[in-house]
């Protein structure tokens, strides 16, 4: 276990990270916490609406208070909570459409290419 500006880390001890937890040793969210994590995001709240948040904030933790109830001791860490592997075909060339097929359709044509509207100023 290890305290870092009044916060509270608890480790499994196995440097891995996969049983760590932060314990903020707070109660409860507090009007003043709602405000404070809106201005970090760059939210415009009402005071109307402080309230309701606070609520919200307080479900959310007893969520992650059960999670952390949750026994995991016999269970494998895992990356993904699938065993799906990207699978990519080898890049190779190989026929496509025709290019006069392609630019027939095309709005605007300059050349062999598409005119598209400027998006950068300069040349």
């Amino acid at each position: 276990m290890s305290v870092a500006s009044g916060r509270t880390i608890v480790t499994d001890g196995s440097g891995t990270g996969a049983g760590d937890h932060y314990n903020p040793g707070m109660t409860e969210p507090d009007r003043e916490l709602v405000r404070s994590t809106a201005r970090l995001a760059r939210l415009q709240i009402d005071e109307g609406e402080v309230e309701s948040l606070a609520a919200d904030f307080a479900r959310i933790l007893d969520s992650f208070r059960d999670l952390a109830e949750v026994d995991v001791s016999d269970t494998e860490p895992m990356l993904s909570a699938t065993e799906l592997r990207n699978v990519l075909r080898p890049d190779e060339p190989r026929p496509s459409l025709a290019r006069e097929d392609v630019l027939s359709s095309a709005p605007r044509r300059r050349d062999d290419y598409f005119g598209v509207p400027k998006t950068v100023e300069g040349s």
